[in-house]
């Protein structure tokens, strides 16, 4: 049966030596997400060289240890059977999980993922807090031709309607052989990322599996099942007469861009073909800008012929339209707090704990007509 760890959130704002550790194991750990998933869109830019990265491994990890060792009126861990003496000490697991637990929380309130980002906003709300969005109305008053006895159509000029998103708990669960961390190939950055990783991969996946859903909006003129130059080109219109912009982006995978590609240059020249085998796809079509976003898995099962395609996160059989004004269709809010629970032992090894930790989100949507769906196949 598992227990919730005693963490002590947010302790490093009151101890200078545990801030300066926290900061350090957050860049090693953003360092890992973007070594590990360059183009996975979901990790921002934060380069380090194998030598740097190596070195801040290092003495991150020496410092984790000789900071809860001190703490805790223990000894500096040096073999195995300090680290065992050292994780038996209930002040020492307390201070290291909440390490940990305090860079997983700070990592994930200054991630802001570009995948994400293009179609959801992103607001982060403490413990227990939900989020409210207000959609307001975008009716104009109805100009008639009248006399004084008409009756004139009214429109009310405060209408709204609320959508509140309350965050779900999820958890990833995760084992660590603690002697290992004195390894010279243990990797604490990676560790860490992985977890990361992890509810980013889950909170893209809700994202996507809300924008490309069709049903909110089958049977509006947002939605087209099937391609055809002028049903596309009155999609693009609508999204720039119904937020007053003109600025609409595509966006969508590869494969889906090829296939919407081929569709619209069916019976045109070389150029255009030549453009397709060269990159791909056609980078606008039919004056919209085509924004390729990045496939995504979880790599939860073996890849096999049969269910790769069942494992991948974005549709590759429909694109996203996306007005450039207004709120992103998607909300996604989450607690800028994670829990840790601490299971049983494994039999197999007396030195192995799991841990399950967790994060709670969700996603809704709540927009003004600033999307639409294209299917990528042929009437």
């Amino acid at each position: 049966m598992g227990k919730e760890l005693q963490v002590i959130q947010r302790f490093s704002q009151e101890d200078n030596s545990a801030s300066i550790i926290v900061r350090e194991l957050e860049a090693l750990t953003m360092a890992a997400m973007y070594r590990d998933n360059p183009n996975s869109g979901l990790v921002s830019k934060f380069s380090m060289t194998p030598q740097e990265y190596g070195d801040k491994n290092y003495k991150v990890i020496k410092s984790i240890l000789h900071f809860c060792a001190e703490k805790s009126g223990m000894r500096m861990p040096t073999d195995s059977t300090g680290m065992a003496m050292c994780f038996g000490n209930k002040m020492f697991e307390t201070l290291f999980n909440s390490i940990i637990v305090e860079t997983l929380s700070g990592i994930m309130v200054k991630t802001q993922p570009s995948q994400i980002m293009a179609m959801a906003d992103i607001h982060n709300v403490a413990v227990g807090d939900t989020y409210t969005y207000d959609i307001e109305t975008k009716a104009l008053p109805v100009m008639q031709r009248t006399s004084y006895n008409t009756n004139v159509t009214l429109l009310d000029t405060n209408v709204r309607q609320s959508v509140t998103i309350v965050p779900k708990p999820w958890t990833a669960g995760v084992t660590m052989d603690y002697i290992r961390i004195l390894a010279n190939d243990y990797d604490m950055g990676k560790e860490i990322a992985r977890i990361n990783m992890s509810m980013l991969v889950a909170q893209y996946k809700l994202i996507v599996g809300i924008i490309f859903d069709s049903t909110p909006i089958n049977n509006t003129p947002f939605y087209n099942a099937t391609w055809s130059p002028e049903k596309y080109v009155k999609l693009a219109q609508y999204l720039q007469v119904f937020n007053g912009t003109p600025g609409v982006k595509a966006y969508g995978t590869l494969p889906a861009f090829n296939a919407l590609s081929m569709l619209a240059t069916k019976g045109y020249g070389f150029v255009s073909q030549d453009t397709i085998i060269k990159d791909g796809y056609v980078g606008r079509i039919y004056g919209v800008d085509s924004v390729m976003i990045e496939q995504a898995t979880s790599y939860s099962k073996p890849l096999t012929t049969a269910n790769v395609d069942d494992q991948l996160i974005v549709p590759d059989d429909r694109i996203v339209l996306l007005s450039d004004v207004g709120d992103k269709p998607v909300k996604l809010v989450r607690e800028n707090y994670v829990r840790v629970i601490q299971d049983d032992q494994l039999s197999t090894s007396q030195t192995r704990l799991q841990y399950s930790f967790f994060n709670s989100f969700d996603a809704g949507l709540a927009t003004q007509a600033n999307y639409a769906i294209q299917g990528v196949t042929g009437a």
